[in-house]
């Protein structure tokens, strides 16, 4: 395995197999010899661990959540040396990192728990045991808000150590998916005018989130504050071109605050938006404009700790937004001040994802400063059954088959009979009449049909390929320009799912005629002028910025002159 200096003539030397040498310290995982002659640490380890020293570190975690161990001495020996590595540059094994999930398909629950913190809470907390990580994403934030400053002084998250992520990682493995806080645009010129500093904030942007998803990420979040909506979708083009990540698999997260007005210039008659279902629903417009794969509700305020962000707005407010991204293909997420009991309203919203940590539930905070104590990994038993008992109720479990639905009407994988589903469904569930749900849960045969579909794992294409072959008239064939070119399509889509070819099924998706068939289906529906997820839509130029607008549903750009 080579070595790793540590200064002088010592060192440590790293080998997949145990000898029989003098002067070892042993445990299950790992063997600890001291040689002489350069002196130099010797680590051992199981073989099944395989040949990497972090993939088996990781391998090492995984163990000691598998038998319910508590880490020892020697453990955080090798804990250690792992993170020296990591200091290195040397790589985490791509293979050891998770998906976010697709939309009513990922495993687990539909509504993930986002436990937030800056590292180290994860290291010693979340990541020991399996439970606290099940249907939740492990996200890396720093969360400190100093003195209670105003955000206009200081984000309400800020982007956190990389060297902090990469240890995360290396506890978390797969266990679950880890997530990355970017934040908002920098600003370094004396004017802090867009138009100055647009390359360089692409590029140190573009930079931090490719570090992340490089170490495995399976998302980075950038924050929309203080752009117009033009300068907002310049931005996500510009960084979805430029993020180096593996698309399908990780995404890039636009952040709207709703509690902050924006301007809305996109069309060349600026106005202000400030009512918070204006903004997020035009969020969803400006994330699918800008090539990125989530949008994300942010409802932190000056004060801190924030009111919950499903409070401000409405258990129908949340549905109602939840419903016209997934119709989209976003994957969605809240964030800012939920507490134990705001948990089932989101849940019965259908977000995606929902940021839970800091002061409010894990950790304790000095209310003076504002500044944060010691995590309280023992609260997250309590959220996860809040979470699990809200997904078990009957709204919980129609929400969930809404989330399908409008996951397949977005792929256009449903029949006309389960298209008929979506719009009953989500009155039902809007106005919580639990009786309509029950019925359309347990004696439709559609909506049955729905609900046995298998999760999708960690292959989404394979996922959205197997439900489009699936039934022999899905709405995606109303796309089709004839029988021949759609039986085309399907024998070249068998192929790919019989061949397991996830990568291969991706290429397709992008390429005619499946994009054409996209294209088409949705204009036979009337969504032929909205943006889509997965649509491309990115400069791969970065050019300084020059006060474009972008016209929904189009590639079409044209010059703001005004």
């Amino acid at each position: 395995m080579g070595l790793c200096e540590l200064g002088g003539d010592k060192y440590a030397t790293f080998t997949p197999s145990h000898s029989d040498d003098e002067g070892k310290v042993t445990n299950p995982g790992f063997t600890f010899a001291m040689l002489s002659c350069p002196d130099r640490l010797e680590i051992s380890w199981p073989a099944e661990y395989g040949q990497n020293y972090l993939g088996a570190v990781m391998k090492l975690a995984q163990a000691l959540r598998d038998e319910q161990k508590e880490p020892s001495y020697l453990d955080f020996v090798g804990f250690h040396f792992g993170y020296h590595r990591l200091s290195k540059g040397e790589p985490l094994p791509a293979s050891e990192a998770r998906f976010l999930g697709t939309i009513g398909f990922r495993k687990d629950a539909q509504t993930y728990l986002s436990l937030t913190d800056p590292g180290d809470g994860h290291v010693s907390g979340t990541t020991r045991k399996s439970r606290w990580m099940t249907g939740a994403i492990v996200h890396v934030e720093h969360l400190e808000r100093p003195q209670n400053l105003p955000r206009e002084m200081i984000e309400s998250y800020r982007i956190p150590s990389i060297l902090d992520f990469a240890s995360v990682r290396l506890h978390t493995g797969r266990e679950a998916p880890n997530t990355y806080f970017v934040g908002r645009a920098l600003r370094d010129s004396v004017s802090r005018d867009f138009a100055c500093d647009f390359v360089k904030v692409v590029s140190t942007t573009s930079a931090a989130a490719s570090a992340a998803f490089a170490l495995g990420a399976a998302e980075c979040k950038v924050a929309m504050d203080g752009l117009t909506t033009t300068q907002m979708v310049e931005y996500m083009q510009a960084l979805a071109g430029h993020v180096l990540r593996k698309p399908g698999r990780q995404y890039m997260s636009a952040a709207f605050n709703l509690n902050h007005p924006i301007v809305d210039d996109l069309d060349g008659e600026p106005r202000v938006l400030d009512g918070i279902m204006e903004i997020g629903l035009r969020g969803i417009e400006l994330a699918a404009l800008g090539g990125f794969d989530k949008v994300t509700w942010d409802g932190a305020s000056d004060k801190y700790p924030s009111q919950p962000v499903i409070v401000q707005l409405g258990v129908q407010n949340a549905l109602e937004l939840v419903h016209k991204a997934h119709e989209r293909g976003l994957t969605t997420y809240m964030s800012a001040g939920f507490k134990f009991h705001n948990v089932k309203d989101a849940v019965f919203a259908g977000v995606d994802g929902i940021g839970i940590g800091g002061a409010q539930i894990l950790r304790y905070m000095d209310g003076g400063s504002g500044m944060h104590g010691p995590y309280t990994e023992e609260n997250i038993d309590r959220i996860m059954v809040e979470r699990n008992n809200a997904e078990s109720s009957i709204r919980g479990r129609g929400v969930h088959l809404l989330a399908r639905l409008d996951q397949m009407h977005f792929e256009g994988s449903l029949t006309d009979s389960e298209e008929k589903l979506r719009d009953p469904l989500y009155k039902a569930l809007y106005y919580s009449a639990e009786g309509e749900i029950y019925e359309m849960l347990f004696d439709n045969k559609d909506a049955k049909a729905v609900v046995a579909i298998p999760i999708d794992e960690e292959q989404p294409w394979i996922g959205t390929a197997s439900r489009l072959l699936r039934q022999p008239n899905p709405l995606l064939k109303k796309g089709a320009e004839s029988d021949d070119q759609w039986d085309g399509f399907l024998a070249a889509l068998l192929n790919l799912v019989e061949a397991r070819d996830e990568e291969g099924i991706f290429d397709f998706a992008q390429s005619e005629p499946w994009a054409g068939m996209r294209r088409a289906y949705r204009a036979s529906i009337g969504e032929g002028d909205r943006a889509f997820k997965g649509e491309p839509r990115v400069r791969i130029k970065s050019t300084p910025y020059g006060g474009r607008a972008i016209k929904e549903g189009s590639d079409e750009t044209t010059v703001n002159k005004a």
